[in-house]
């Protein structure tokens, strides 16, 4: 079997974690068709880099960084919830899967993908 492995290395420079953290929820979003709304992966970043957005303050800090209303932000959650990509914990506060949250902190995030193509069986 010949495999040819391709390698490219992309990279990008961001002025600060929110826009770094909306891009990783963004390339999630692409990669497993979740067909997510830019408000929903703006409430995954801003979720992921407060780590909670279960308190009516950190609704209404959204709400002023970012625009909507703490009644969509509601329903958002509701629906992320639903595909798990937020869960709620023992302490009762709503997080980001942690699965999925990374340290937005690090000065370099390495992200690894592998894209491949199911092989076919041939039966003689």
């Amino acid at each position: 079997m010949d495999e040819n492995i391709v390698v490219q290395r992309l990279g990008r420079v961001f002025s600060n974690r929110v826009d770094k953290a909306i891009t990783y929820f963004s390339i999630l979003d692409a990669l497993n068709s979740l067909n997510l709304t830019k408000k929903q992966i703006e409430l995954l970043a801003y979720t992921s880099l407060r780590g909670t957005i279960s308190s009516l303050s950190s609704k209404e800090d959204f709400v002023k960084q970012f625009g909507s209303s703490v009644d969509s932000i509601n329903n958002m959650i509701s629906k992320l919830y639903k595909k798990r990509l937020l869960l709620k914990g023992k302490d009762s506060k709503i997080r980001v899967h942690p699965r999925l949250n990374l340290n937005f902190d690090n000065p370099e995030i390495v992200l690894n993908i592998t894209f491949r193509t199911k092989q076919e069986t041939h039966e003689s």
